[in-house]
């Protein structure tokens, strides 16, 4: 009997091991180590291409730049969430999934994950964004259909003025090496230049003028039936 009950606690403490203590000492270990959060690298990656995608739709970014964007903010994401005590690994045999994304909200909270997540992003963007006006054509124009639509022109006419200045204001603003991206910026609301930043006398500049009366009733038309 007393080997038989002896066989039992050896058991019970092989599953024990098993199933509890040994997976609790494995995410201790790791968590200790600083590479927790190394195994969740694919997964914020993931998560920081679409963010950016989404932040930046309307501008023609490439595949490439997403990825080098998303790469450069998981790696400090992650860099210093391996300082924190954020547990990414947790023991499944003691800890439901609800109560450990709960328990890893609280330390987001506390070690101030949110304020850093935008100062890596703000980094990386400076980084990796492309300082080049023609990847902005499409915001442009919606954006100067809109300001036209607001003047008293009608839609078709708003979008064919548009859609016929703007690619002559980015050449434009490349010929006189007009920045895009504010290597200055302290947060997001900062980083982009406004095209009005590329013209100090918007009022009085003839080139900018040109833009508008290339463009006008005649010569719009003539541009549409180019594009044919």
């Amino acid at each position: 009997m007393k080997k038989g009950i002896a066989a039992v606690v050896v058991i019970a403490g092989v599953l024990l091991w098993k199933f509890v203590i040994g997976p609790q000492v494995m995410v201790s270990a790791t968590n200790a180590m600083g590479a927790g959060w190394d195994d969740a690298k694919s997964e914020i990656q993931t998560e920081q291409r679409a963010a950016y995608a989404e932040g930046f739709k309307g501008v023609k970014l490439s595949g490439r730049t997403l990825d080098a964007l998303a790469a450069c903010t998981t790696d400090k994401a992650i860099a210093f969430l391996n300082t924190t005590d954020c547990s990414y690994l947790y023991n499944q045999a003691t800890t439901s999934e609800q109560e450990h994304l709960a328990a890893q909200e609280k330390c987001f909270n506390e070690v101030g994950y949110e304020a850093k997540e935008m100062q890596f992003t703000l980094e990386c963007t400076k980084k990796h964004f492309p300082n080049d006006w023609s990847i902005m054509e499409e915001t442009l124009t919606g954006e100067l259909a809109e300001g036209f639509a607001a003047e008293g022109m009608d839609e078709k006419a708003s979008n064919a003025l548009a859609t016929c200045v703007v690619p002559k204001l980015i050449a434009l603003m490349k010929t006189r090496k007009c920045a895009l991206v504010n290597p200055a910026a302290q947060n997001m609301e900062e980083l982009m230049l406004s095209s009005e930043d590329c013209f100090e006398d918007i009022e009085n500049d003839e080139e900018f003028k040109q833009l508008f009366e290339s463009c006008g009733p005649k010569n719009e038309a003539e541009e549409e039936s180019k594009k044919k």
